[in-house]
């Protein structure tokens, strides 16, 4: 990607580092950057990341404090700026949930990239060009990415007892909507309410995946950060291509409800996916040169090992690199813009089972 030279980003940057102050630490329940929430309340507000040499910025949040109480539970949107369908599912969360009714606490972080979503970028924050779903648990005198990463860590997720961390195909990648958890960790007891987790969100792909990193001090992922400090914690996959159409930003909306009640922080009955389909394992097929990408693939395509799935040509035509499939399998997610670099992802093949790779302990 090329740097941004943008007028308006200076301008968001410039009125965020005005709001933006040093975070005192989190003592109380009810204070949550500069949110102060009683219980059976509902406030919204930021969570200021301190001025570098590269700006600052502000998490917008809601904070839902039960009348009873409960477990915390964070709900992280816009990790990328351009996976629109959490961040606005997250608006309508904030207008559903009545704190009468919630036993517990209810973190909305709204938007956790506002550089990135007001500049529209893919996967990169536009400041400082990394990915914040690459730098957890963050660095307190970092980049900005890196201080966005390191208050999240520090003011969400170390507070919360639950995390669901809300994604969408960026605005390249169309894919299969799926639900993840970390299948492969110490503690099967985390296991086992991280895929309960899961189940109760409602689709019915979910992908047990094995973790990056579960040092505490090197997770660079949302959900291995929790999961590495002993909360369950779950990615959805679920929107593509920039789009936000109503249908999704709903089933997105449910599905955190579900969780909710899953975890009795809302009450009523969470039925569980009861025929999931469990993807096991997944290959991603890499770019080898840098141009202009075609292909069919779509989302839920079977695919054969070894199998052309795209192209990449130059801007005159010639064929630069062929992209074939490594494993059979269906694929999960597909990049559809023609610009690709070389080590980027073009899609991903997954392939299915019937049970999960772990028994219940």
């Amino acid at each position: 990607m090329h740097r941004i030279g943008s007028l308006a980003l200076a301008l968001v940057l410039t009125a965020c580092s005005a709001h933006a102050t040093a975070v005192a630490e989190p003592s109380a329940a009810g204070q949550w950057g500069n949110v102060r929430v009683e219980p059976g309340q509902k406030q919204s507000g930021f969570l200021p990341v301190a001025a570098g040499p590269d700006g600052a910025t502000q998490l917008p949040m809601t904070i839902v404090r039960g009348a009873k109480p409960g477990p915390v539970v964070a709900v992280l949107a816009g990790v990328h700026g351009s996976e629109y369908v959490p961040i606005l599912a997250s608006q309508r969360l904030r207008e559903q949930l009545d704190p009468k009714e919630l036993s517990g606490t209810v973190v909305l972080v709204h938007s956790s990239n506002p550089p990135a979503f007001f500049q529209r970028t893919v996967y990169y924050s536009p400041v400082d060009w990394k990915n914040l779903n690459r730098v957890f648990p963050g660095k307190a005198n970092g980049t900005l990415t890196e201080r966005v990463a390191h208050v999240l860590t520090r003011d969400v997720i170390e507070r919360a007892d639950a995390m669901l961390d809300l994604h969408a195909g960026d605005a390249n990648e169309a894919l299969t909507p799926y639900v993840a958890y970390i299948a492969d960790s110490p503690d099967p007891r985390l296991v086992a309410r991280a895929r309960d987790m899961a189940l109760a969100f409602g689709i019915d792909v979910v992908k047990a995946r094995t973790p990056g990193v579960l040092d505490p001090a090197h997770t660079k992922y949302t959900s291995d950060t929790a999961a590495a400090r002993g909360k369950p914690a779950i990615g959805v996959e679920l929107g593509q291509l920039a789009q936000a159409p109503e249908a999704e930003v709903a089933r997105v909306a449910d599905g955190v409800m579900r969780v909710l009640r899953h975890l009795h922080v809302l009450p009523g009955e969470a039925r569980p996916v009861e025929h999931p389909r469990w993807l096991v394992r997944t290959e991603s097929i890499t770019a080898t040169a840098e141009g202009i990408l075609t292909t069919s693939l779509q989302p839920g395509q079977r695919v054969e090992a070894g199998e052309r799935v795209g192209t990449i040509r130059d801007f005159f035509g010639q064929v630069l690199a062929e992209a074939r499939a490594p494993i059979a399998g269906t694929v999960v997610y597909v990049t559809k813009t023609p610009p690709i670099r070389a080590g980027e992802s073009i899609a991903s093949i997954g392939q299915f089972d019937d049970a999960p790779p772990h028994a219940n302990p």
